[in-house]
C-alpha cells in the first residue's frame, strides 16, 4: 500500500479539504463494491447467501416438485399392530415361512424396518424362527 505522509493540516486550503473529501467518497464507494463482489463469490462457494439489494428484482426460483414416497411406504403403524401383523402373516404362511422381502410387501413397510423389527421385538418371541432366510412359526 502507499505511504502515508504526515499532513500538515495548518498549510491546507479549503479546495484541498473538498478534494480529499471527494477521495474518501470515491474510495468508500469502491470499497462497498468490493465488499458486495466478496459477498456474491461466497453465495458460490458454498458460503452465506448473498443478500438482496434493495430495488433489485428478485429472480424468480423453480421449485422441484416434491419427492415421491418410496416404494412400500404407508402410514405409521400403530404400537403393537408390527408384531401382531409378522405374527398373522408367518402362522398363514406354515412351515414354509415368508423372507423379509415378502413379509415387507404383504404389510406395505420398507424392508429395513421389518429388519430392525426381528432385531429387537422379534428376537424375543421364541415361536419364531429363522430357516434358510425365511421366517417361519413354530409355535
Amino acid at each position: 500500500m502507499y505511504k502515508l505522509r504526515t499532513m500538515d493540516f495548518t498549510k491546507l486550503t479549503a479546495a484541498d479539504f473538498k478534494r480529499i473529501s471527494r477521495l474518501l467518497e470515491e474510495k468508500e464507494a469502491l470499497l462497498r463494491q468490493v465488499a458486495d463482489i466478496d459477498q456474491a463469490l461466497q453465495g458460490f462457494s458454498g458460503g452465506a447467501t448473498p443478500a438482496r439489494r434493495v430495488g433489485r428484482p428478485a429472480k424468480a426460483v423453480a421449485k422441484a416438485a416434491p419427492a415421491a414416497a418410496p416404494a412400500g411406504g404407508g402410514k405409521r403403524m400403530k404400537r403393537g399392530q408390527m408384531k401382531e401383523t409378522i405374527i398373522g402373516l408367518l402362522k398363514a404362511a406354515g412351515k414354509e415361512g415368508l423372507s423379509v422381502k415378502e413379509l415387507a410387501g404383504k404389510m406395505s413397510v420398507k424392508p429395513v424396518n421389518v429388519h430392525v423389527w426381528f432385531g429387537s421385538t422379534g428376537k424375543k418371541i421364541a415361536e419364531i424362527k429363522k430357516d434358510n432366510g425365511r421366517r417361519v412359526w413354530v409355535g
